[in-house]
């Protein structure tokens, strides 16, 4: 039986009936529970815990006109009543947590305060792991509600703009110990500072989760153990902080001083830009094999791990990088749709016209575009976390490629709009796919960086693309732009061919199509992404209903001529 469950039981079978026959008056007034220092207060005790200063005995809380009247006799009666079962050993520290108490000097001993901090100054001075004091446990009985009030203020939680910014504060310190001078640190073989970073990590992201789940945290010895009890993710980063300290010793068989002939070299972590591997058993840098960058499966090096495709990936960007190839084909792949929806622009009356259809009707030249990218990314990208980023990345490339040269030779409007739609969901997947294949390589600033110049790509080029789509409507038709963007898909998949390798290894994540489905559900069913998407759908269903309908406009009804329209 846990501590609580023994309080409780002390509390209704022996303490309330003796308060009752000798002093009945006060018990109406009297306040009881079991809160405060120790496992019991937390429900934390164990075997290892109860071998000093356990004790169940409940709390009792008088105002401070009762304290000073009943306290001395109130005291004197639990002295004689028979103890609950607990340790006998009972250190300097662990004595005086059970008894009785006045309200406000209770609190003070915690908060500093005889009540709630009502201003920031008085809650920033709040230590934190005394609000959790202050509020474990469980009351058993309040008549005056004097305690219950002073809890229930304390439970509503810091003021949100305190909360907000030390999640802030502590979101940083993770991000700069975990990601930086953690990795940094054993780069250099600097262990023990290493594990300082690590500590600092671990801490930042306690502290990071009880802020999320608006609860107190305990002070550090119960700090992880309580993780576990707090609302979903709780339970699992309780496990996933356990496994990564678990995994981060910096020997195999960590406990035992190994001799002489136990010494092993020190490891490395493989080299900036490459992924995050395990510290256990850490790989020595990968090196490519030869120019070029298809990749080739490196050997094992002596003495280590076998080195994963993914950091030998890694060695073959950087190789393709060096050569100004990587770059090339990440800004064709992030150019790609806005370039096929631009570029055809100009070009929607044309088509109208040359294939005797409606002049409304051209517009779903770009409507079903945009339809195929769309379906393109939720299908092909978890596809690429199965199949791998190289196989998808290639066939989305080939697919944009043979639709754009199919459209060239379309004669009516019904071949045109469906290759469009095939063509949208290869453009689809090459930006799904390269967007992946960055933050499989990079990580921090380097994949932060690299997305900021995707990003910076696909904002230029819708300002472009309408003036190439204007030249190439003069001086080869429609039919010649859509060569051209078949052309350059050619091009692009036998870049790809040549120049990028698969990035996430061997080891594929095998997400079937339930386990799919339940996680777009998750994600739709948050009335808050919801909300965001229904903003940004409908801002972009402006703009794109603007910039079909201004082509018909410039160019059929005001007759400005197609380059002056680009």
């Amino acid at each position: 039986m846990k501590g609580l469950e023994l309080s409780r039981a002390y509390w209704d079978g022996v303490v309330a009936p003796a308060v009752a026959a000798r002093l009945p008056a006060l018990l109406p007034r009297l306040a009881a529970g079991l809160a405060g220092e120790g496992s019991e207060c937390f429900g934390f005790d164990d075997d290892l815990s109860r071998d000093h200063d356990f004790d169940p005995s409940p709390c009792l809380w008088l105002s401070a006109s009762d304290f000073a009247e009943h306290g001395e006799s109130l005291d004197a009666l639990l002295g004689s009543l028979p103890p609950p079962p607990r340790s006998p050993l009972v250190t300097p520290e662990g004595g005086g947590r059970r008894g009785v108490h006045q309200t406000g000097a209770f609190y003070r001993r915690f908060l500093g305060l005889p009540r709630a901090p009502r201003t920031l100054e008085e809650w920033r001075a709040a230590p934190e792991a005394g609000l959790a004091a202050a509020t474990n446990g469980e009351l058993f009985a309040d008549p005056l509600a004097e305690f219950t009030a002073v809890r229930d203020d304390l439970l509503a939680f810091y003021p949100e703009d305190l909360r907000l910014a030390r999640l802030a504060r502590h979101l940083h310190a993770a991000g700069q110990s975990g990601q930086y001078n953690w990795a940094r640190c054993l780069r250099r073989s600097e262990v023990v500072a290493a594990a300082l970073a690590l500590a600092e990590f671990v801490d930042a992201t306690l502290a990071v989760a009880f802020l999320l789940a608006r609860r107190y945290r305990p002070f550090s010895k119960w700090a992880h153990r309580a993780l576990g009890d707090l609302p979903r993710p709780g339970p699992r980063l309780h496990a996933l902080l356990a496994e990564l300290v678990e995994a981060s010793r910096f020997r195999a068989g960590a406990g035992s001083r190994p001799g002489r002939g136990d010494r092993r070299p020190p490891r490395r972590l493989p080299p900036r830009g490459g992924p995050l591997v395990d510290t256990v058993g850490l790989p020595r840098r990968p090196r490519a094999r030869g120019r070029g960058s298809r990749l080739r499966s490196p050997a094992s090096p002596a003495g280590g791990c076998p080195v994963s495709d993914a950091a030998a990936a890694a060695t073959a960007i950087r190789d393709s990088r060096r050569s100004g190839l990587y770059t090339l084909l990440v800004a064709a792949m992030v150019a790609l749709p806005p370039l096929s929806i631009d570029m055809v622009l100009p070009a929607l009356p044309s088509i109208a016209s040359s294939l005797h259809a409606p002049v409304g009707r051209a517009g779903l030249a770009i409507s079903l575009f945009l339809a195929g990218f769309a379906i393109s990314q939720v299908v092909l990208g978890p596809l690429s976390d199965r199949l791998g980023r190289r196989p998808v990345m290639l066939a989305s490339s080939a697919l944009f490629s043979a639709a754009g040269i199919g459209a060239t030779l379309a004669g009516s409007l019904g071949a045109l709009l469906s290759l469009r739609l095939f063509q949208g969901i290869g453009a689809g997947g090459c930006m799904v796919v390269i967007f992946a294949v960055v933050r499989d390589l990079f990580e921090g600033d380097e994949v932060r960086s690299r997305l900021a110049t995707a990003n910076a790509i696909m904002g230029i080029a819708p300002m472009v693309a309408p003036t190439v789509g204007a030249l190439f409507l003069t001086f080869t038709g429609w039919r010649g732009l859509f060569a051209f963007l078949g052309l350059g898909g050619a091009a692009l998949l036998v870049g790809c061919g040549a120049g990028l390798g698969e990035s996430i290894g061997p080891r594929r994540r095998q997400v079937g199509a339930r386990e799919l489905a339940a996680g777009y559900l998750s994600v739709v069913s948050v009335r808050s992404v919801l909300g965001c998407a229904l903003i940004a759908g409908l801002s972009f269903g402006l703009l794109q209903a603007y910039v079909v309908g201004s082509s018909f406009l410039f160019l059929g009804i005001l007759h400005v001529s197609p380059a002056s329209t680009g």
